[in-house]
């Protein structure tokens, strides 16, 4: 028997307890290690310790630690499945190992000195990079087994070729300025079923072009059931962005025909020219579509608001008709439910279309939860 868990916690977020290797080295039961945990300390392996041949689990958190005694320490691991650091930065240049055959998991968060990342671990399935605000090299070499990546990254990725991952599933990327930088974007990505996607409102606004970003990258993703989208703009962005030009004057791309996508949303909706084309893009080129759910932050409902602007009127001008039979077009948000001379606080309303002798119609569903405006 030995030690199987290694965790060191402080109070402190600064990294100034040394950890002592002497714990370590030469320590018989070291081989029985699985999980290590350290946080807010120093630790500088600059020898193989050899005895983290059984380790599986690797977290690091506001640890100093450099690139090499990283790397140093990463050869003796032989066994590591996941690899977890934040906030190490020390680090410049990450390189791992293809003798790491079972490594498939790796997260790197806030390494604000983090310049390269490269990794010849074959068997990498899930890929995680999160706040960061500088440009970062990244090599993959043909990852063929990444199933799932996660960018909530402000700054850019850059991957170097032949980076592909042709088996990827599901991808969640802070930006949409992201997608240009996505391995194998220009290419069908056959496998990918879930997308979601976050737009921080400082960078973009009412002048960025959503339909055009997003419509090809769906239309390269032919298996895609899920897509999701997450829109922070601020409210004075919104005011000088809304349209309310002919709905003949929408953009189009009839070649792009989606067969799996079951289920959208686009939360922050407001009706921008792009994200009107974006949504009409969605309700008439996807055959097999149940539900797409508008959340909106309309404020029309206040007496000081013009009703003219409110976004339900918007939504109704512009998509009606384009709902299908087996689809629905759910809108939430504080105006869902308005009545053009009623305008109440609502928590959803759904647009409906029902085959009559009227043709298409819009059906709305009876309020729920009312709350009348002063």
């Amino acid at each position: 028997l030995g030690i199987e868990e290694l965790i060191l916690k402080t109070t402190s977020m600064t990294s100034e307890y040394n950890f002592p290797l002497s714990l370590l080295s030469g320590n018989k039961s070291g081989n029985s290690i699985r999980y290590l945990h350290l946080s807010s300390c120093v630790f500088r392996p600059t020898v193989r310790l050899g005895c983290f041949r059984s380790l599986k689990r690797k977290h690091l958190y506001h640890v100093s630690i450099s690139g090499d005694e990283l790397g140093c320490l990463l050869r003796d691991s032989v066994a590591l499945e996941q690899l977890e650091f934040a906030y190490c930065n020390e680090i410049i240049c990450l390189n791992i190992s293809h003798l790491l055959l079972r490594l498939s998991d790796l997260k790197v968060a806030a390494c604000h000195y983090l310049q390269v990342i490269k990794s010849e671990a074959h068997h990498l399935s899930s890929l995680f990079f999160a706040w960061f605000y500088h440009h970062v090299n990244i090599s993959l070499g043909e990852a063929l087994h990444v199933k799932k990546l996660k960018m909530l990254c402000f700054g850019a990725f850059y991957y170097e070729q032949p980076t592909i991952v042709p088996n990827l599933e599901a991808l969640t990327i802070g930006s949409v300025c992201q997608i240009a930088n996505i391995p194998s974007v220009h290419r069908k990505l056959c496998q990918l079923k879930y997308l979601k996607i976050r737009v921080p409102g400082e960078t973009h606004g009412p002048v960025y072009d959503y339909y055009r970003s997003l419509a090809s990258f769906l239309g390269a993703s032919p298996s895609l059931e899920t897509f999701i989208m997450h829109i922070h703009v601020p409210q004075t962005y919104v005011e000088h962005g809304l349209f309310t030009g002919d709905p003949s004057h929408l953009r189009q791309m009839p070649e792009h025909r989606y067969v799996k996508l079951k289920r959208a949303r686009i939360t922050g909706f407001y009706p921008a020219k792009s994200l009107l084309e974006l949504a009409s893009h969605v309700l008439e080129t996807t055959t097999s579509l149940e539900c797409l759910t508008l959340g909106t932050y309309c404020s029309c409902w206040h007496p000081d608001r013009d009703p003219a602007k409110c976004y339900l009127v918007a939504i109704k001008r512009y998509f009606e008709g384009k709902v299908s039979s087996t689809a629905r077009l759910v809108v939430e948000g504080p105006c869902s439910g308005v009545r053009l001379k009623d305008y109440r606080w609502q928590e959803s309303v759904t647009i409906d279309s029902h085959n009559d002798s009227d043709g298409s119609r819009l059906f709305l569903d009876e309020p729920r939860q009312g709350i009348a405006s002063n």
